[in-house]
């Protein structure tokens, strides 16, 4: 942001470290009131970050996140006030504080007014969790900076969504009461068709932060299909995807901040021989890629091996075959981006039907959440002076090139960090490594371990 001299830096640190610190409240409340407190405060920190260009787009996609969101809130504040008023007896006030195993009380409610909270907690936190079909501000939200969208996907935002519905199915019903309510199907069959048609959908986004947006919406899928499943590996898996989703998207998304501030590249199409120009940076990628695809040695693998392993220990045979093709559709709108960047060149480009034709193509962001395409301009029309327009619609007349490869083919920049700044290299490597750490020595993450003290810790479960 300092480097590109963005406008509005104070006010975007501010919202930043603001976003922050309702995540860090999120992650350490005590209660259903005081996560409800913080995940609003995250709702309001983060809309300026996502309207930051102050353009339409981004404005529109900013009423959509509030709408979206405060929505969400409004659900999970009646989920509360109900299971208070579920927990309580006579005279005798309720509680809302989180419980290993679930709050004793709700095991004696009434039954429909026990599902009638536990849809409301879900679907509140499942707005931020992208569920389908509350998922649709999440791809629009593509119009903030990449610092913004790493925040939205695989830190903060997305994060509180699950981990809500995390301290729903553990600490405030937990397993037996979901078994008994019959509540842990539902869940899972909304996971499981999040994932598979979040990836389905991500096969023809030709815009790589919309197609990682896509991505993130399946990903989060597999955290809540986790724990839903109720088994012991499952919600280690479950848990244990929020840190190494976060790993790898992080590591996915400077990717693309870093693609797009150096070429002004945004489209996958635009992007054959890009690793002769950008090496480290897609190497990482391709590493952050392979574990979202659930390839072994990545963090990725490790999670989806616990969740598969419970979907099978609890006979949900249908949700293990979920999962697997799930990951073999990561594969598919994965690699072909890995693939072009180091195997391809632009003057050996090979089309890719799936995003080329008709119905697929380049498109553009529209922030209603649609795509439409993008014709060619008319030859009499006065064409802009040779200056760069980027994903956000801004102007920089400083650039030559205006995104994919210039005319004479990428420059070959070598592996010694001379493709970028090491400001921007070293997260990208760093979130990578950390990436591959999970996956390859799972036993000593310090991640695991505290997921398996959770999760030992719950009564009658046994991981």
């Amino acid at each position: 942001m300092r480097g590109l001299n963005e406008h509005a830096q104070t006010r975007y640190f501010a919202a930043f470290a603001a976003s922050l610190a309702s995540a860090i409240g999120v992650a350490f409340s005590a209660n259903l009131l005081t996560l409800f407190v913080f995940y609003e405060l995250l709702t309001v920190s983060t809309y300026p970050l996502v309207t930051h260009d102050e353009t339409e787009q981004a404005r529109a996609a900013g009423r959509k996140y509030l709408a979206y969101t405060f929505g969400g809130g409004v659900a999970v504040l009646g989920g509360t006030v109900l299971v208070f008023f579920l927990t309580g007896t006579g005279m005798t006030g309720g509680t809302t504080a989180f419980t290993p195993g679930g709050i004793a009380a709700l095991a004696n409610a009434d039954p429909t007014l026990a599902r009638a909270a536990f849809a409301l907690l879900v679907a509140g936190f499942g707005v931020k969790a992208a569920l389908m079909p509350m998922h649709s501000w999440l791809p629009d939200a593509m119009v903030a900076p990449t610092p913004v969208s790493g925040l939205l996907h695989a830190v903060a935002v997305v994060k509180s969504g699950v981990f809500g519905i995390a301290r729903v199915v553990l600490d405030v019903f937990g397993p037996d009461v979901m078994a008994d309510l019959g509540v842990d199907l539902p869940l899972a069959a909304v996971a499981a068709f999040t994932l598979l048609t979040a990836s389905v959908i991500a096969l023809r986004k030709d815009n790589l932060k919309r197609r990682l947006a896509y991505s993130t919406i399946s990903q989060l899928s597999y955290i809540v299909l986790g724990l839903a499943l109720l088994e012991g590996p499952a919600l280690v898996g479950g848990l244990l995807h929020i840190p190494a989703h976060a790993f790898m998207k992080l590591t996915l998304f400077f990717c693309a901040g870093a693609i797009h501030v150096e070429t002004h590249t945004d489209d996958i199409s635009d992007m054959a021989g890009i690793g002769t120009r950008m090496p480290l940076t897609m190497v990482a990628f391709g590493v952050a890629a392979a574990g979202m695809a659930g390839i072994p040695l990545v963090a990725g693998f490790v999670s989806k091996w616990y969740i598969i392993i419970g979907a099978l220990e609890g006979g949900s045979l249908v949700f293990a075959a979920a999962l697997l093709v799930s990951g073999v559709l990561n594969i598919a709108y994965f690699w072909p981006i890995v693939y072009q960047a180091f195997f391809e060149s632009p003057d050996s480009y090979d089309e890719k039907p799936l995003l080329e034709e008709v119905l697929g193509g380049r498109t553009a962001v529209r922030a209603d959440g649609g795509d439409e395409a993008v014709t060619e301009p008319d030859a009499d029309a006065e064409m802009p002076r040779p200056e760069h327009v980027d994903h956000l619609g801004k102007h920089h007349e400083d650039h030559e090139h205006h995104g994919g490869p210039p005319a004479d083919g990428w420059d070959d920049r070598g592996w010694l960090g001379g493709e970028s700044t090491w400001f921007m290299l070293a997260p990208i490597l760093t979130a990578a490594t950390l990436s591959l750490l999970l996956g390859t020595v799972p036993d000593t993450a310090v991640f695991l371990r505290i997921v398996e003290a959770v999760v030992t810790g719950l009564p009658g479960v046994v991981v």
